[in-house]
């Protein structure tokens, strides 16, 4: 075989570069364990136990909120338009934080009045109507505390919203 003019003594070498997640998760080196500290791990569910008691506080407010605007949307016909706005707003701010409660059918319902109200052209008093299931339904999962996608019951809920809306839709 002819010679490429090169050194035949070379040797292949093993390069490893630099491991940078390794890097990242023990902080560049001053942690001497893989990264895993049961202390910070500890201290993080503890704050976000207190933050969940926040969210759960304001839960419970929108809940009230929610019903109340409802309400008044029934009996003030003439301002039904502005309390169903209220409505609209308040589920608004239970789909921002009912999945960080474990919620996740808070959230789904909350996702679904919203945009129902936001979205549909169906006239005000049917408007309501919906609402009224919606709201229902989100403080039955609230105050029987349904986490999580809420099982059968969860499903059935969820096929009577989507029944709801679809018979006004």
């Amino acid at each position: 075989m002819p010679s490429d003019g090169g050194n035949d003594n070379i040797k292949p070498a093993m390069v490893m570069p630099e491991n940078k997640i390794r890097n990242k998760v023990t902080l560049g080196g001053r942690l001497s364990s893989d990264g895993f500290d049961p202390e910070l791990l500890a201290r993080a569910e503890a704050a976000a136990e207190g933050t969940r008691d926040t969210f759960m506080e304001a839960a419970e407010e929108d809940m009230d909120k929610l019903q109340d605007a409802c309400r008044l949307a029934e009996n003030e016909p003439r301002a039904r338009g502005a309390h169903l706005k209220s409505v609209q707003k308040a589920a608004y701010e239970v789909k921002g934080y009912g999945s960080n409660i474990g919620y996740n059918l808070l959230t789904q319902f909350a996702d679904s009045l919203s945009n129902f109200l936001l979205r549909t052209t169906a006239e005000e008093s049917r408007r309501v109507s919906v609402a009224r299931v919606h709201i229902h339904a989100m403080r039955l999962v609230f105050y029987q505390r349904m986490t999580g996608d809420g099982g059968a019951a969860g499903k059935q809920l969820m096929r009577g919203l989507r029944d709801a809306v679809a018979k006004v839709s």
